[in-house]
């Protein structure tokens, strides 16, 4: 059997490079620092799914919601719009799981339709 040579991977590519090709591609991306490293202008803390729903529903530019570790099952929605000065950020662990369960029904977990959010730390599944 012969195998092929073995060959170099590309390198990562630079994020604003990528951010250049999404936006190209009609996507309004580019790379950003963290917001849930920062306060929000309104702090809202989240424990359970309905609170989720409820937060998202109120979402306003600069609010910083955060999810307590758990499960949060259900498929959910964040239309609100944040702006580039004040994204919205939906924050947590590694330990809170927004569950989508059955997501090939509804196609989604988490539906992103607002513009200008920072997701970071959770786990969707």
């Amino acid at each position: 059997m012969v195998r092929p040579a073995p060959r170099d991977l590309p390198a990562a590519p630079d994020p604003s490079t990528v951010a250049a090709a999404a936006h190209g591609l009609g996507a309004d991306v580019a790379p950003a620092d963290d917001s849930c490293d920062r306060p929000g202008s309104r702090e809202v803390a989240v424990a359970d799914a309905a609170e989720l729903v409820a937060a998202l529903d109120d979402a306003a530019p600069g609010d910083r919601i955060t999810l307590a570790d758990g499960r949060y099952p259900g498929n959910f929605v964040a239309a609100a719009d944040g702006t580039a000065e004040r994204p919205i950020s939906l924050c947590g662990s590694a330990g809170a799981v927004i569950d989508g369960g059955d997501w090939g029904a509804s196609g989604y977990a988490l539906h992103l339709q607002g513009d200008h959010w920072t997701v970071s730390g959770l786990t969707i599944t």
